[in-house]
């Protein structure tokens, strides 16, 4: 189960296949670029970008195509492509095609725009645009990827393509996601968990379940193939075979098969037929021989026979059928395929695996089959060799696919050897590679990403957006490809944004590291901010320049960061945000390199400190019988994954299942697996075994043989062992006896007694059962050979070698000559007749008759003489072979005729097979490659058994054959079976050869491993001879001299367990006899502090000691009254500085001399207290001392040396305050609060902005803080305002170091090394430093002979000396001393205490309960104050806290009544008092132990408390009284936000104190007459309030909320009085939620406003330039009539509110200030406006100036064109052209009457400066400045509006009457004056809204009743009247003052809570204004649609006919 859970947990990730295109600087020529192996259609264009430095192709309409091939044969759910296109040219809505195998999956569209947003920083100053695109790939295979530009103008440049692949699980063979199979591999299920089971062995994703991996692949820890590079040694396929695959073919004669052979394989064969091929030695020794062979088979094999492997003739191997079934035997089938061969039909292919050791020398490998019918036929298709399973760069290996030791130039990883560095690699060592994930034990990387194109997941969901600024992602995209790597972010991509990410992490850890390069822009000047959980911001700010990342500059910041981390929950949040301008080109932010690692607990921890397992504090159930080595373990069981493992059942012991260590029985050890020896078998049943048949090899049952002892030359037939062809069974003798090669078969006794002959070797049986050669044949090396055709019968092949010869020829010196008569042709055996005519052409017919030459036939008369041992022959003297007589021509003679006796026909002669034949005797030369004579063999033959040309054997070989070894009885030696030779014995005890050592066991730990000398596995660097150790691995281990392994250190505090040594104890010091011995073992303490020990463990202390059981130690029981060891005083009490504290002498840091009695001598400025021997300050002398803040005779607000402010502050430093309180104004001249009257507004805005201010975060170690500032930081610790962090002293180091101290450096950065107290980076440097050098002063060679100052010499060697106060390299700290809490102990640096982060032995963070302590900055135990003491952070001690109104020990009282500073000061009945004690008191007075005057009367009474209630509350302190009233709790609405929120502050009207540590528990909250579960609350305390947040769920109508203290003793006042009251209540405002449907309406409502309303402000410039100004202010006066609604004192419903906020930056002061130079800081006020008129009314007053410019401004224009048109008369016709169409448009300018218009705006302005008027007044008079500001505003109001009176004509009912033309000019001009009065009557209006709004805003149904007249009154006056001539323009009147009212009246309703459900009303309201702000816009188009139509014709219509005469023109001029 826990298996599937891990499947279904594990990630979704992608495997790149191919990343290209995205190269700086690719090479370019005439052909193009290299496209990263893309092929382009046509001949390729390419840009050569001189700025940027690199070359690009593009494609565009001719080069239009550019493809790859790509692949990827796993199983998969689809492929993934990436890629940025950066646009160039011109695109109308056309193409980019994506196909992949011609089938299209994206068709991108693009269109320019008219101007592109980019030209630089791609290519030169080409402009562009850059999109990045993704497009999905399904259902398709291996293939080719097209990428096609469909544009007929555009180009396109296609940059940083990743063509990934989304894979299945592993566990699939297809699927339809990555965590969902569809269906599964063989040997697999489909399990309820939608993913396949695991299969019995291995699983290779190309062929599913497998017993074992193909031999270029290794198993991972999920038992999953993964590839591996091997060196072949052989890797032969026969599909059209190369010339060297040289495989002989071995023939079965009495089965030769017929069948022809297949092109694909080498046969085919059958029978006992097979294949063989002598293969080199190995280059390199490696590990095993893994061999492949495929072979193919036809028709099944016999039963009990098969296909045998052998190397060397020595069996490995074989594949039989045993019960009908096809197995291997030593091997394994990884695959079974059908197969069809032409000519024999359909069979099986089988893949074998074979696994064999590596023979020595060259090898013979064959294969062989072992069949008795011709029907099975087989062959082989390929056959593969690797020099074992270890990678190709690795030398050597402890076990399969483990590497040891890797080639020159590699170095380990992960149990591979590998060249390429890592980007994660943090150190190299001289053989292995260290990287983040391994710096710590049990570490393992949550990210890795960003580091090149190799992304492992979709890179768009990395981080989560949270906000933005600017524009960004212009790509579309979050990612962005930056040459070398895929990063997050990027230019183009993100400039002003902020992300998150939410990690998972399940695993216990303690802590994280994380590791990023942040890339900035070259123009980065901002910040970049990362936060991780909620442990603080770092601010990030442009570093060092870096070199150039993108674009043409070189400028570009590259930030390294790394953090470690303390964390232990199951999630890690980080947050990033980039703070840029804008600018996504320069100012662009960019994360790669991006890491993060978990450290993890020790296995089966579930909470720990560190990874050690004595760091681990709660343990899981598991860990007690989880097992963590093999030494855990049994001996026949095997250690993995904390668990021991039964062996195979053939192993007694064993590294894994299939490693065997040791086996059962009498099994050997061959290949690592246990099996049975040569000629033995294995019965299952006695599992023991068994020798089989003497003459057989190997077999499976003792009369059942495999392979038969080739050496009897004999071969298994159906499981017999027969004589092989030609060979003959003799009686009594195992081995066959060859026959005569003559013989085919034969059957003796005679190796001559042939069966059958040889006929391919040309013999003949003849009768006597003897095979001999044919005539004119002769026997050489068993062959029958044809003799030279001169020849009849001969011994060899050349014409010389003739022994008898035809009729027709003569033998003369073993050749045939013809006779005379006769001539040789040539062409047969016998010699042809001469003719009998002469013929020319005949020589050889002619003979010499003593000097004549004749024909043949011509008789001649003459007769030679002949000397004795001569005959006549042919005319001429010829020697007698056989006379004994030695002639001339003779070489020899000896009498007879028999072959090969050195002389045959009186020539010399020797056998055929003699190389060197001497006067016919044959000499034998050793090592010529022949076996002549006497040899045995020949040594250029062979050299294994073989030398000086005789079987030899080595001299430890009991059993030689034929120079093969088959027994070795010396002891040491053993049998090599395969190469049959005798070799060291490892593990026998014995030392020999080549053996360094021997320990007699599999033990790799030892120091010896294999007979070779070995150092430990906890070694990281080792000497090359394997002896010694140079360094350890891990912590808490030290090298010893001249051993292989480390040792553990004893007394440094770690406890170290593990399978080599183990320490019981660790208690970090060398002392005896204290619990834990000086060998780190438990040990008890002498007697009588430890009574009872059992097992070195103390179970009983004795008297007066207590037991630390986790310790093993007695201690003293400290206030027990009795002194024992180690404590030097015991009073028996726990009071501080009364000179015994724990049983050690302590007094106040003041005091100089301390004593068991107190301090007896204080320090200046301290005087000495008699009264309890201690150590106070004096206000007043001068210095500050003690808790003295400040001393009255030299600071500034300082009273009794504390420095105090003024009431109203709430931050007071050092006497400044830096923050008042509410309705407080903080003086910046005297730094001190004033009190101030605001409105209701202007509180809560301040509260705001106080709730603000305490919300910045705590900083840690921070004194005083200010925002996000720290004014001063803890002791020892020091403000860094790079990353807003109090750190500890040490960043004002030298460069590159990370630590220093006293100007030292202590600790480097990554990648340098401290040389001397100085950072080095260069490392050739460093290595050749010498440890000589370094430690010693004068050496020779290696050797020391004097040393440095701070070491001592070792015997050649210096080693340093710790506690001399000299830092030496071998040091990292040396402070003269062994105090274990001082941060250095034994010289290195050590955190006292439960420390989580150590750092140069300084603890920053503790383990709870203990507590840092700053002065030491370690961790204590704190101790247990008691009441009215409190644990200091500074040094751990309890002190007292004078003011908590507690008097404690050393405190004479804590009261504010006749106590100062926590000491009694003298009372008024005191009579003499000298230092604040009194020595005399007045008469009827008495002293009393307080040394306090006390009435006569009641010295008797004992008085046990300074303070004394009574029920009256009554404070009285002896004879004074007073009344104290108990503290009342008030609560107070703060605010409301988003509508579902409340903020309330429950306060108290005195100064409170929380007595109880969760007061927020004891608080209850509920609703009255409402259900409680409609509201969630949360508590946030203060210092003297609590702050309520309620979360309403439903809607409440004006809810009442209740808050009870359950417990009233939790909140008192300095005089311990509780609450007055527990219960108080408050009714607040309604909370009205929306339902879905209604939140759909309103957000349909709101987008129609919001459409409307833009279009309605994008026409608003238009009309203001083209003189259109009524319009203008008529849509501005209905928008602002809207905003006006939200200053009405109704709480709105939500859905109105959501409504308003369409339109609040559409409100007149905002068009002001899109206007305005001047941008005015606006205070929020329930009007949204500024209550200082000046600063208003500048940008009011800025527009005004700007039209009435303006209109200068076109008649000055006017009048320049009219004079530079006469001048161009003769000039250029277009430029007159245009000057006429100028003076048109200023013409039509003025025929709108634009002075008129600009004269309405001007009355606007002033109404608005009115309005400004009347809200100035409103907020009342308080100071100075407010009187200049209400003086100034209300004159100016009253000018301005007495100017308008002036400005609009309006008649006067006299004019009205007078009939007069003169005195009456309506009667002349009616309508002029009709719509004067109208703007009179419209200002009004104005002018009376915002007073209304103003002076009833406390009453809203007064408001709203007033707008509603307002409105309608002016609605009236238009239907009446009808002031404007255009019906539409007075319908668009009518109806905006009919929904206005309407609006007002739901207003009015909603004020008097007429329904109960106001959102109603909100929707009558937001359709209303909605319908008003359309139908106002379609009015206005209506109304001027024949003038803009007219005004587009006149200004675009002017004649194209040339001007005769320029100066006939009428020139209008601007009015």
């Amino acid at each position: 189960m826990i298996f599937w859970l891990l499947l279904l947990n594990a990630q979704c990730e992608l495997l790149v296949i191919h990343s290209s295109l995205y190269a700086k600087t690719p090479s370019c020529g005439s052909a193009g670029c290299n496209l990263d192996g893309w092929t382009q259609q046509a001949s390729p264009n390419y840009y050569t970008c001189v700025n940027e430095g690199l070359a690009m192709n593009y494609l565009d309409s001719i080069n239009k195509q550019m493809y790859r091939g790509l692949s990827y044969g796993y199983p998969k759910v689809q492929f993934v492509v990436w890629f940025d296109l950066f646009f160039m040219g011109t695109w109308n809505n056309e193409a980019i095609q994506v196909k992949y195998n011609n089938v299209l999956f994206a068709t991108i569209t693009y269109t320019n725009p008219t101007t592109y947003p980019y030209s630089t920083e791609f290519c030169d100053s080409k402009q562009y645009q850059v999109i990045s695109k993704k497009v999905l790939i399904v259902g398709q295979s291996n293939g080719n990827l097209l990428i096609t530009n469909m544009s007929a103008n555009g180009k396109v440049v296609i940059r940083n393509l990743i063509f990934a692949v989304e894979k299945c699980h592993w566990s699939c063979r297809t699927c339809t996601n990555q965590n969902s199979c569809q269906t599964c591999f063989t040997g697999t299920t489909l399990n309820a968990f939608g993913l396949c089971t695991q299969c019995a062995e291995y699983l290779d994703p190309s062929l599913g379940c497998v017993p074992i991996c193909d031999i270029n692949k290794y198993p991972n820890s999920d038992k999953f193939c993964v590839d591996i590079t091997e060196q072949s040694i052989l890797n032969d396929q026969f599909k059209n075979p190369p010339p060297n695959v040289q495989w002989i073919r071995q023939y079965d004669p009495s089965g030769l098969t017929t069948i022809s052979k297949c092109s694909q394989y080498f046969g085919l064969l059958t029978g006992n037929e097979g294949m063989e091929k002598k293969i080199s030695q190995p280059t390199q020794y490696k590990h095993k021989l893994r061999i492949k062979v495929v072979l193919y088979l036809y028709n099944t094999i016999p039963l009990n026979q098969g296909i045998f492997f052998t190397i060397n003739n020595n069996y490995i191997a074989q594949l039989y059928n045993s019960n009908s079934v096809i197995t291997m035997h030593n091997g394994y089938i990884l695959r079974k395929t059908s197969q069809s061969c032409a000519g024999v039909g359909s069979g099986q292919l089988y893949t074998l695996i074979i696994i064999s050791p590596i023979p020595t020398g060259d090898f013979i490998m064959r294969i062989q089959g072992n069949m008795q019918i011709t029907t099975t036929v087989w062959g082989v298709t390929q056959i593969q060799i690797v020099a074992g399973t270890c990678q190709q760069e690795c030398l050597t290996c402890t076990s399969d696919f483990i590497c040891s030791q890797c080639i020159a130039g590699y170095y380990i990883y992960q149990g591979l050897c590998t060249n390429s560095m890592q980007s994660d690699r943090l150190s190299l060592n001289t053989t292995h590679v260290i990287t983040y994930d391994t710096e710590y034990p049990y570490s393992t990387y949550l990210v890795s990403d960003f580091i090149n194109y190799n992304i492992r997941q979709d890179p768009e969901t990395y981080f989560t957006l949270i906000s933005q600024n600017f524009q960004n992602f212009l790509t579309g995209f979050q990612t962005f490809g930056l040459y070398t790597k895929k990063i997050f972010g990027g230019p183009y991509v993100w400039t002003n944004a902020k992300f998150n990410n939410i990690y998972s992490i399940n695993n216990a850890h303690y802590a994280i590291s994380i590791r990023m390069k942040i890339i900035l822009g070259d123009l980065f000047a901002q910040q970049f901010i990362i936060e991780f959980d909620t442990n603080g911001q770092e601010v990030i700010t442009a570093g060092p320049l870096s070199i150039n990342l993108f674009g043409r500059s070189s400028t570009e910041y590259s930030i390294d960061k790394y953090w470690y981390i303390s964390h232990s929950t199951n999630s890690l949040t980080i947050t990033i945000e980039c703070q840029g301008n804008g600018d996504l080109l320069h100012e662009y932010c960019g994360i790669s390199d991006y890491y993060i690692v978990v450290h993890q607990c020790f296995p089966f921890c579930l909470v720990c400190t560190d990874s050690t397992e004595i760091g681990c504090t709660s343990w899981d159930a598991n860990y007690y019988t989880a097992k963590f080595s093999q030494v855990d373990c049994l001996s026949n069981e095997y250690y993995y994954n904390y668990n021991c493992n039964p062996c195979n059942i053939l192993c007694s012991s064993c590294r894994n299942y299939n490693l065997c260590d040791t086996c059962i029985n009498n099994l050997v050890l061959i290949n690592d697996l246990c099996t049975c020896s040569q000629g033995y078998y294995f019965d299952t049943g006695d599992q023991q075994c068994h020798q089989c048949d003497p003459l057989c090899q190997h077999c499976l049952q003792y009369n059942f043989c495999i392979v038969c002892l080739q050496i009897n030359r004999r071969y298994s037939n159906n499981g017999v062992c027969e004589c092989e062809e030609s060979f003959y069974e003799q009686l009594g003798n195992d081995v066959c006896i060859k026959c005569d090669n003559s013989c085919l078969t034969c059957n003796g006794p005679l190796q001559t007694d042939c069966t059958n002959c040889n006929t391919i070797k040309n013999y003949d049986l003849k009768s006597d059962g003897q095979c001999l050669c044919k005539s004119h044949y002769y026997l050489s090396y068993g062959d029958c050979i044809e003799c030279h055709l001169s020849c009849k019968e001969c011994f060899g092949p050349n014409q010389n070698n003739c022994l008898e010869c035809d009729s027709t020829k003569t033998l003369y010196q073993l050749q045939c000559k013809c006779n005379l008569g006769y001539f040789d042709s040539g062409i047969s055996i016998s010699c042809n007749d001469c003719p009998i005519i002469e013929n020319p052409s005949f020589p050889e017919c002619y003979f010499d008759c003593n000097g004549t030459i004749q024909w043949f036939n011509i008789n001649c008369t003459y007769a030679p003489v002949c000397l004795s041992g001569q005959s006549i022959v042919n005319y001429k003297c010829q020697s007698i072979c056989g006379d004994n007589i030695i002639m001339s021509d003779e070489q020899c003679e000896d009498l007879n005729n028999i072959m090969n006796d050195g002389c045959y026909n009186c020539q010399y002669q020797c056998p055929l097979s003699c190389p060197n034949c001497n006067s016919g005797s044959c000499t034998d030369i050793c090592g010529d490659g022949y076996v002549t004579g006497t040899e045995q063999c020949d040594d250029g033959i062979t050299t294994i058994g073989c030398n000086g040309c005789t079987y030899q054997c080595q001299s430890q070989c009991s059993d030689c054959q034929m120079g093969r070894c088959f027994e070795c009885n010396v002891s040491g030696y053993m049998l090599d079976i395969i190469n049959n030779k005798c070799i060291e014995h490892c593990g026998d005890g014995v030392i020999i050869g080549s053996e360094e050592c021997e320990d007699s066991n599999s033990n790799p730990n030892d120091g010896c491993d294999n007979c070779k000398f070995k150092c430990r596995s906890d070694c990281l660097e080792c000497t090359t001879n394997g002896k010694v150790c140079n360094t350890c691995l891990n912590s808490g281990y030290k090298t010893v001299t001249g051993s292989y392994k480390c040792s553990t250190i004893c007394g440094d505090g770690l406890r170290i367990s593990n399978t080599f040594e183990t320490e019981q104890c660790d208690d970090g010091n060398l002392i005896g006899n204290d619990g834990c011995s000086s060998t780190c073992q438990w040990q008890c303490q002498p007697s009588p502090i430890c009574t009872t020990c059992s097992n070195n463990l103390c179970s009983v202390c004795g008297s007066g000691y207590t037991l630390i059981s986790t310790k093993n130690k007695c201690v003293p029981i400290c206030g027990d009254g009795i002194v024992k060891t180690s404590e030097i005083c015991d009073d028996g009490n726990n009071i501080y500085f009364d000179g015994c504290h724990q049983c050690q002498l302590m007094c106040q840091q003041e005091c100089v001399t301390c004593t068991i009695m107190g301090c007896t001598l204080c320090e200046i400025g301290y005087t000495l207290n008699l009264f309890n021997n201690k150590c106070i300050s004096l206000c007043g002398d001068g210095y500050v001392n003690g808790n003295e803040e400040c001393d009255d005779l030299i600071h500034q607000n300082c009273n009794k040396c504390r420095y105090i402010c003024d009431y109203g502050c709430i931050s007071c430093i050092y006497g400044i305050c830096y923050r008042c309180q509410l309705n407080y104004n903080l003086n910046q001249q005297t730094k001190q609060c004033e009190i101030i009257i605001i409105n209701q507004s202007q509180q809560l805005y301040q509260q705001q902005q106080l709730n603000n201010f305490n919300t910045y975060q705590l900083i840690k170690y921070c004194k005083f803080q200010i925002q996000s500032d720290c004014l001063e930081c803890e002791s020892n610790f020091k403000w860094n305002p790079y990353n807003q962090q109090c750190q500890i002293n040490n960043f004002n180091c030298q460069q590159n170091c990370l630590y220093c101290k006293q100007e030292q450096c202590i600790v480097c950065q990554n990648d340098f090394i401290l040389i001397n107290s100085i950072c080095i980076e260069d490392k050739s440097f460093i290595n050749t430093i010498s440890i000589c050098k370094q430690s010693c002063k004068y050496c020779l060679n290696d050797i020391c002979l004097q040393c440095n100052k701070g070491y001592y010499p070792v015997l050649d060697t210096c080693q340093p000396i710790c506690g001399d106060q000299i830092k030496t390299l071998d040091e990292q700290c040396d402070d003269n001393n062994n105090i274990y809490d001082d941060g250095c102990f034994d010289c290195q640096f050590y955190c006292f205490g439960n420390c989580l982060n150590c750092q140069f032995g300084q603890c920053l963070e503790c383990e709870e309960p203990e507590k840092l302590i700053i002065s030491k900055m370690q961790c204590y135990d704190p101790e247990k104050c008691d009441k009215g003491y409190y644990v200091s952070d500074y040094d751990n001690l309890c002190y007292s806290k004078c003011g908590d109104y507690i008097k404690t020990e050393d405190e004479e009282c804590d009261s504010k009544i006749l106590c100062d500073n926590c000491i009694l000061i003298c009372s008024s009945n005191c009579k003499y008092c000298v230092d604040r004690i009194c020595y005399t008191c007045e008469d009827e007075y008495t002293l009393n132990e307080h040394n306090q005057c006390q009435f006569l009367q009641q010295s008797q009474q004992l008085i046990p408390n300074l303070f004394n209630f009574e029920l009256n509350n009554t404070l009285c302190f002896d004879d004074y009284c007073y009344y104290q009233s108990q503290p009342i709790m008030k609560l107070q609405l703060i605010n409301q936000t988003n509508n579902n929120i409340q903020f309330l502050n429950l306060f108290f009207d005195q100064e409170i104190k929380f007595n109880c540590k969760n007061i927020q528990d004891l608080i209850k909250i509920q609703l009255i007459d409402d259900d409680n579960t409609f509201i969630n609350s949360t508590i946030i305390t203060q210092s003297q309030n609590l702050i309520i947040q309620i979360l309403y769920l439903q809607t409440v109508y004006n809810p009442i909320i209740q808050i009870k203290l359950n417990d009233r003793k939790c909140i008192m006042n300095q005089f311990n009085q509780t609450l007055q009251d527990a219960i108080i209540q408050l009714r607040t405002e309604s909370i009205i939620l929306l339902t879905e449907s209604e939140q759909l309406a309103t957000d349909i409502l709101q987008n129609i406003a919001n459409t409307i309303q833009y279009i309605i402000i994008i026409t608003l410039p238009a009309l203001l330039i083209v003189g259109q100004i009524s319009n203008f202010l008529n849509f501005v006066d209905l928008l602002q009539f809207t905003q006006y609604q939200q200053y009405i004192n109704i709480t709105q419903t939500p859905n109105m509110q959501e409504f308003l906020q369409v339109f609040k930056n559409t409100s007149f002061n905002k068009i002001l200030s899109s206007f305005s130079f001047y941008n005015p800081y606006y205070i929020p006020t329930q009007f949204q406006r500024n209550g200082s008129f000046i600063t208003t009314s500048i940008p009011i007053t800025q527009v005004y100036a700007f039209t009435i410019l303006s209109h200068y401004a076109l008649k000055s224009i006017s009048k320049l064109m009219r004079q530079s048109t006469l001048d161009l008369r003769t000039q250029n016709k277009l430029l007159l052209k245009f000057h006429i169409f100028g003076n048109k448009f200023i013409h039509n300018l003025n025929k709108n009457n634009l002075s008129m218009k600009l004269q309405n705006l001007t009355v606007f302005c002033g109404l608005e400066i009115c309005m400004n008027a009347f809200i100035c007044s409103s907020m009342g008079i308080s100071n100075i400045e407010q009187i200049v500001e209400f003086s100034i505003s209300n004159i100016s109001s009253i000018s301005y509006f007495l100017y308008i009176l002036n400005t609009v004509k309006m008649p006067t009912l006299i004019t009205l009457r007078s009939k007069d033309n003169k005195l009456n000019p309506i009667y002349k001009s009616p309508e002029k004056y009709r719509i004067n009065a109208h703007i009179y009557i419209q200002s009004l209006k104005k002018l009376l809204y915002p007073l209304c709004l103003v002076y009833c805003h406390k009453n809203p149904t007064v408001t709203s009743v007033g707008l509603f007249i307002i409105d309608f009154g002016y609605g009236l006056y238009v239907y009446e009247i009808k002031p404007f001539k255009n019906k539409l323009e007075n319908g668009k009147i009518m109806v905006q003052q009919i929904n206005s009212s309407l609006v007002n009246c739901c207003n009015i309703f909603q004020s008097i809570n007429l329904l109960t459900n106001p959102k109603i009303l909100g929707f009558i309201q937001m359709g209303l204004i909605a319908e008003s702000l359309t139908h106002s816009f379609f009015n206005e188009v209506a109304q001027k649609k024949d003038i803009i139509i007219k005004l587009f014709k006149k200004l675009f219509h002017y004649s194209d006919g040339k001007v005769e005469n320029p100066g006939i023109i009428e020139f209008l001029v601007y009015e």
